[in-house]
């Protein structure tokens, strides 16, 4: 049976608007050196509706209020709050912001401070820290029809496991973040978000 052109067309265009869009993720993965400033982000999933839920953990921002209570520098305050809704540090070290929590906004932070680096040594007037710079970032998003996290238990969840790892000239922490998510997509939990643990020499 042959369709009419006009109904054909409608068709097409139902199919197409079904298909899922794959997530937009902010910085997109990526593994790059230049000289000895190393970038490496990769997210794992096994289809574009985890992929989204990695996308919704690294854009969940913690409440505001736990960030500004734990402010370590006064003279900070003042920055925090030009800083939108989705604060997600309260420290700085050497212009590095120090995370509270993991989230996209601290990944493109760490990646704008890694290409500073760069670029202030190729234009041959380094900044502090700039001597060397890792930043490696995983991020995997898997179904459980249970599972028990840090003493609590879960049924039929999807748990994004997200971990950063941070080190410039004389500075360096790690972070992690762990988020679980009902099967209609709403938050039921967020682990680690808090002061994180820097190491200096």
């Amino acid at each position: 049976m042959n369709l009419p052109r006009c109904l054909l067309a409608i068709l097409l265009l139902m199919v197409t608007n079904s298909r899922s869009e794959p997530p937009a993720f902010l910085p997109p993965d990526q593994s790059s050196t230049e000289g000895t400033h190393t970038i490496s982000i990769k997210r794992t999933f096994a289809n574009d509706e985890l992929g989204k839920l990695i996308l919704a953990a690294e854009s969940l921002a913690p409440p505001r209020a736990e960030v500004v209570s734990v402010l370590e520098d006064r003279g900070n305050e003042a920055m925090q709050r030009l800083q939108p809704k989705d604060l997600w540090w309260y420290s700085s070290f050497d212009s590095t912001l120090i995370p509270y929590a993991l989230t996209s906004g601290c990944l493109t932070h760490l990646t704008e401070r890694s290409n500073a680096f760069v670029k202030s040594v190729a234009e041959g007037k380094p900044i502090i820290g700039s001597k060397h710079s890792k930043l490696n970032y995983t991020a995997t998003a898997a179904r459980h029809e249970q599972i028990e996290l840090e003493g609590q238990k879960f049924r039929n969840v999807t748990v994004v496991t997200m971990n950063l790892e941070w080190s410039q000239q004389s500075m360096w922490f790690s972070k992690k973040r762990v988020v679980v998510f009902d099967g209609n997509g709403k938050t039921v939990r967020v682990f680690h978000d808090g002061t994180t643990d820097v190491g200096v020499i």
